[in-house]
């Protein structure tokens, strides 16, 4: 992406800046009386800036609070402390008018380009509903053409505008999105997550569209992405985030050169390098155990029960973020030395052997390894499917890919399914999971003493699961109105009968 010229001097007021920016949400009990338990604290302290013309990549794993400090700087959620300046001016003490004038300065691209639309709406009613709301202008006839103007911005066909949401595309639907984003001619735009759920050819069209529009409208982003990759090549600054906490922020060239937050150089040490020899060779930093909870976050340095680096100290004092000669932000009480160093040789050393005999424990305790599923020529006839519950018998419980016809790919203990949208990639996955797709021709093993075809009931306990495609989509396998530890039992209960409810709670 175009990467913007730096600031002229020292003294630029940026564009957007966040200072000790705290987001709690209380955590209550009860029916009638209801009680606080506790406090999720999903942004903690964080301290960003933004120049204008800048692109800020925000990343960090699920959880550690990325999407919730975009929605607080649009105040869609609430601080609980802090402040949010945009050009100079509190967002957090706006109220009424001023706040829907702040919101037509600032656009924002939602991560879930299904979820984020109304269906109830067409596509140009959509577009032109921001317009509408911000008064921007006064004849309809104008807010038409703009919206046209923005179907042409976005690449996408005029005629389209009657259309509604579900007739398009994932890439399509985003493209949409954006804008409706730009249609109050934001300066600032916060980009959720645009392009994790969509195909890899899709998301450079749209990686490329962002590229354009930064050039050709002088845009400031803010971009939350889970792709290192994507960030690298978008990003002129970088902040990594963990537990709520920003633990690394800096130019994002010197990052992703010498990363030097332990969590920092553990994230890029799992990014592919195209060259095979240096990937072969290569130690990645293997994180053991899973980021505590938000509910209940560790004293000291959030990143301790994780960090091969930790020392006593981390346990006991908070670090604060630190300013380097280089301009980079850490918060750090020890600063992890380079990848070749020996020091981090040696915690990769260590961190990796744990996680081999971890894997070697699991499998023992598995009654011997997993072998891969294989799969022959599968061939299914989609005019002998019939509608049937999905919760039938016995549920499957693990697959984690569908692949291509006749193509075993054998790195791994499981297959990918590859292939663009709407090229069946998903069939033989749908096969064994629902036995709705006629199962022609083609065999699947899991185990030596279990061949999946359209009976299994001689597999004891289920190892075979759907993960299917988009958890988030309406009418997809997780109902809102269910609570997740209910989706967690569920598949226990029905792969084990002996263990009931009462049992599980």
């Amino acid at each position: 992406m175009h990467r913007a010229a730096p600031p002229d001097g020292g003294g630029a007021t940026p564009i957007l800046e966040t200072r000790d920016l705290k987001v709690y949400f209380p955590v209550k009990r009860g029916l009638i009386i209801q009680r606080t338990v506790g406090v999720v604290k999903a942004v903690d302290g964080v301290d960003i800036q933004i120049q204008a013309g800048e692109t800020l990549g925000l990343v960090g794993e699920s959880g550690s609070g990325k999407t919730t400090l975009g929605r607080a700087i649009l105040r869609l959620s609430d601080a609980s402390g802090g402040s949010v300046r945009y050009e100079g001016e509190d967002v957090l003490a706006l109220r009424g008018r001023d706040l829907r004038l702040l919101r037509s300065k600032i656009g924002m691209v939602f991560q879930d380009p299904y979820g984020s639309l109304n269906p109830r709406m067409t596509v140009g009613n959509i577009v032109a509903e921001p317009m509408l709301v911000h008064k921007i202008f006064d004849d309809r006839s104008k807010i038409k053409d703009r919206v046209m103007e923005l179907f042409d911005t976005v690449g996408l066909s005029r005629s389209m505008a009657t259309r509604y949401p579900h007739e398009f595309s994932g890439g399509q639907r985003q493209r949409i999105g954006i804008a409706r984003a730009l249609a109050s001619g934001p300066k600032l735009l916060i980009c959720d997550e645009p392009v994790s759920a969509l195909d890899v050819s899709i998301q450079a069209q749209i990686i490329s569209l962002f590229d354009r529009l930064k050039v050709e409208q002088n845009l400031t982003y803010l971009f939350i992405a889970h792709d290192l990759s994507v960030v690298r090549h978008v990003s002129d600054t970088v902040a990594v985030m963990y537990l709520g906490k920003v633990v690394e922020q800096g130019d994002a060239d010197a990052i992703y050169r010498d990363p030097q937050h332990p969590y920092t150089q553990a994230l890029l040490s799992a990014v592919p390098i195209p060259d095979p020899v240096v990937e072969r060779k290569r130690a990645r930093i293997v994180l053991t155990g899973d980021m505590p909870s938000p509910l209940n976050p560790p004293t000291g340095c959030v990143f301790n029960t994780r960090c091969p680096l930790a020392e006593e100290r981390c346990f006991v004092e908070t670090p604060l973020p630190r300013t380097f000669p280089d301009g980079r932000r850490i918060a750090c009480h020890v600063v992890s030395p380079q990848f070749d160093s020996v020091a981090s040789a040696e915690s990769t050393a260590q961190l990796m052997a744990r996680s081999l005999e971890s894997s070697e424990e699991r499998v023992a305790a598995g009654g011997g390894p997993l072998k891969k599923a294989a799969f022959g020529q599968l061939s299914a006839d989609s005019s002998a499917r019939q509608a049937r519950p999905m919760i039938t018998g016995r549920r499957l419980a693990m697959i984690v890919g569908a692949v291509f016809l006749g193509v075993l790919l054998s790195m791994f203990l499981f297959e990918f399914g590859l292939g663009a949208p709407g090229e069946r990639s998903i069939v033989p996955a749908a096969v064994i999971e629902s036995r709705i797709d006629e199962f022609i021709d083609g065999q699947g093993c899991v185990r030596e003493d279990a061949v999946v075809q359209l009976d299994i009931s001689n597999v004891e306990y289920a190892r075979v699961v759907y993960l299917r495609d988009n958890p988030s989509r309406p009418g997809s396998y997780l109902p809102p109105r269910i609570e997740y530890r209910y989706y967690y039992a569920e598949g226990t209960i029905e792969a084990i009968p002996e263990i009931t409810g009462d049992f599980c709670y």
